[in-house]
């Protein structure tokens, strides 16, 4: 079964949530950052999904980085769950979704034919369960 991750964030008042379905998340202020903070150094962290699980790594950015307070050794991987506050030096930004989507399972769902209806009318759908979509 195909499956995707998700990774939602949050920066700061009257930003954006960062949302991103990518495995690998680079942090920092250089331009091609996926989470471009002009606060964090150059090439500050990763964030990335391996093995089934969230990771952050500080990548020995100069102003360091914290995990709930508690500063990280450069280049050693932690696990992040939800609420878990990150610092990148002092910009704080709070883990609001880690999750993994997986490809929607589809089931068959009969839809009482009647005969007498419509002359070929199916005998059942096929709705995605997650959203209740009929695939055709």
């Amino acid at each position: 079964m195909e499956q995707s991750v998700l990774i939602r964030l949050y920066l700061a008042p009257g930003m954006p949530i960062f949302k991103s379905s990518q495995p690998r998340i680079t942090v920092g202020s250089a331009s091609d950052c996926a989470l471009h903070l002009t606060q964090a150094a150059p090439q500050h962290a990763l964030i990335e999904w391996k093995e089934g699980v969230w990771f952050l790594t500080d990548l020995g950015s100069p102003i360091g980085t914290k995990l709930n307070g508690i500063p990280m050794r450069p280049n050693l991987p932690q696990p992040l769950k939800e609420d878990d506050e990150i610092f990148f030096g002092t910009f704080c930004v709070t883990v609001l979704q880690l999750s993994i989507a997986k490809a929607p399972v589809l089931r068959t769902i009969s839809s009482g034919y009647d005969p007498t209806q419509e002359a070929h009318a199916p005998s059942s759908v096929t709705r995605c369960i997650v959203c209740g979509r009929v695939i055709t």
